[in-house]
């Protein structure tokens, strides 16, 4: 049995869509080792992206009008379309902004996975570009009910026939192209069954030498934050952002939070992205790190602190869902993903016996969950 499943979607999808395939990858493989593996390690946040998958993008719309012009009948097109209209930006600015954007990709070398860590031993292969569907006996589709998630440069024009989600990226892009079988498993709710009610732990894989290179700036004990001024919101503008507090507000409040942090660890505080103004106490500043060595940072510190993101949830799959505290939170924003229930500080009013999902992929149980905002604010 031969399985395809990818880290990337569509391409512009975040870190948090991503890693969920690998981890399933491994599920699927404590249940059955003698399943063969390839997995599709690009990066996400539009990291993969080169000249020449962006020219191909545009060359296939033009090709498939047809199929492409079939998905502007979601609600996320229909609103990023009023975005746009509303803006009035005519065609000069967009040509002058691929052109730009072009530009900006020339010589730029792909994010993989791949050289940051060795190959996990459940993954029989790398797969560096998109593969034939033909030589698979099924497909993993982790956004098969996340029917809103537009199309960007790596997905093709083709959705699950049955919940209307994309499928990963394939090297044929046809109506009628002939697919293996697909097995559905919900980057979301699945991910919760297998971590809550089946208590798998993905394990970390194994970092290659330049990412333990840069983890020399660590010291023996420390904290670790995440910061993050602002959420980035879905491309419809309509949900409410994960943050409480953003912008100069956000800023303020960090740097009182990494003071009251310093105070009750005594504990030197790195912090992983955004900046910490503070002459009174110790900070590293690690934003600079790569991803891997950012997420083994937060996994070798004495405490976590984290923001309702996908790295947030990485962070607390890769530390065991043990001291990773999610910070900052809004509680208008808790049903998006990820789903915070992950996080130490986060708990189920009513365990769920099954974790679903329904589209446009939000857990379905998230009223059962409760946190304390004003806790979440605090060390």
């Amino acid at each position: 049995m031969k399985l395809y499943a990818s880290m990337i979607i569509n391409g512009s999808d975040g870190w948090g869509d991503g890693f969920p395939a690998m981890w399933f990858s491994e599920y699927l493989f404590s249940k059955n080792p003698d399943l063969l593996i390839d997995l599709y390690g690009a990066g996400n946040a539009g990291s993969a992206l080169t000249l020449a998958s962006m020219l191909k993008y545009e060359i296939m719309k033009l090709m498939y009008s047809d199929l492409y012009a079939s998905r502007s009948t979601s609600r996320n097109a229909e609103n990023v379309s009023k975005f746009t209209d509303q803006k009035k930006f005519d065609v000069t600015f967009f040509s002058l902004n691929r052109i730009r954007n072009a530009i900006k990709l020339i010589g730029k070398k792909p994010f993989h996975h791949s050289t940051y860590i060795e190959k996990p031993p459940y993954i029989s292969k790398w797969l560096f570009k998109p593969p034939s569907p033909t030589s698979y006996d099924e497909i993993l589709l982790t956004h098969h009910n996340h029917s809103e998630t537009g199309l960007s440069w790596a997905s093709p024009p083709l959705r699950d026939s049955y919940y209307g989600g994309l499928l990963p990226p394939i090297s044929v892009w046809r109506r009628d192209v002939p697919l293996p079988r697909i097995r559905r498993m919900d980057l979301n709710s699945e991910l919760l069954n297998i971590m809550l009610n089946e208590g798998f732990k993905p394990s970390m894989p194994e970092l290659k030498r330049k990412v333990h290179n840069e983890l020399l700036i660590l010291p023996e004990r420390y904290v670790c934050i995440q910061l993050r001024p602002e959420d980035t919101g879905p491309l419809d503008l309509q949900s409410p952002t994960r943050n409480s507090l953003s912008g100069q507000q956000y800023a303020t409040w960090a740097n009182k939070f990494a003071a009251k942090c310093w105070e009750k660890w005594q504990l030197p505080i790195v912090y992983t992205s955004g900046f910490i103004e503070s002459k009174k106490i110790e900070t590293i500043d690690a934003s600079r790190l790569s991803l891997w060595a950012k997420i083994e940072a937060h996994r070798r510190a004495h405490y976590s602190y984290v923001a309702h993101s996908g790295f947030g949830m990485i962070v607390a799959v890769y530390r065991g869902l043990s001291d990773v505290k999610l910070l900052n939170p809004s509680s208008d924003g808790m049903y998006r993903n990820p789903p915070v229930i992950l996080f130490s500080n986060v708990h189920d009013k009513i365990p769920s016996k099954e974790y679903t999902a329904s589209s446009p992929g939000w857990v379905d149980q998230f009223m059962n969950w409760h946190i304390d905002c004003n806790d979440a604010m605090q060390p």
